[in-house]
């Protein structure tokens, strides 16, 4: 299925998935949505490990997080599957945290490689897609900063899905969260 396609088909879930999760849990249907609520509610979060893209969510579920059935696919903008393990037998957690995370390529202890990981591209968004239950999703782009150091950017969606120079992980304006 090309990338676009796909995108748009998993953005439409998670706005109907996000959108009655919100509505329900407000009890307001008429009060409309967060737009910020349904980004964040199964969204995947991408750091970089050893200069290689490793994947979480801090919205992972407690049915996700004991799931036994799980899996993770990256796919780029274009072309075939990049790398996507699956495993059923519940011996490794979904990731819930950065110290968590599951590296690109890496392999599981009862994970079986359904597509064995292809070396990414800089300058090409890519989709990763993981989960058991409910599926989290993220973009991000592997770039190079001025120095040559590999970095995270993010990407933008005009007529084409492109990668910008905006760093994925901003660091926070107000350091404080508050």
């Amino acid at each position: 299925m090309p990338f676009r396609s796909f995108l748009q088909r998993q953005i439409a879930c998670i706005l109907l998935v996000g959108g009655s999760a919100i509505s329900s849990q407000s009890g307001a249907m008429f009060s409309g949505y967060d737009a910020s609520a349904i980004h964040e509610l199964l969204m995947a979060q991408v750091i970089l490990k050893d200069d290689v893209p490793c994947f979480f969510s801090t919205a992972m579920t407690e049915e996700d997080k004991g799931a036994r059935q799980r899996s993770i696919t990256v796919e780029p903008m274009q072309g075939k599957i990049a790398w996507h393990i699956s495993e059923d037998r519940g011996s490794r957690p979904l990731p819930a945290s950065a110290d968590q995370c599951v590296k690109y390529g890496e392999t599981w202890q009862a994970g079986k490689i359904l597509a064995e990981p292809k070396p990414l591209q800089y300058g090409m968004p890519y989709l990763v897609d993981f989960g058991a239950r409910y599926h989290y999703l993220g973009i991000f782009c592997l770039s190079r900063d001025s120095t040559g150091a590999t970095l995270l950017t993010q990407w933008s969606m005009g007529e084409d899905i492109v990668c910008t120079e905006t760093p994925l992980n901003k660091p926070s304006k107000n350091p404080s969260g508050t």
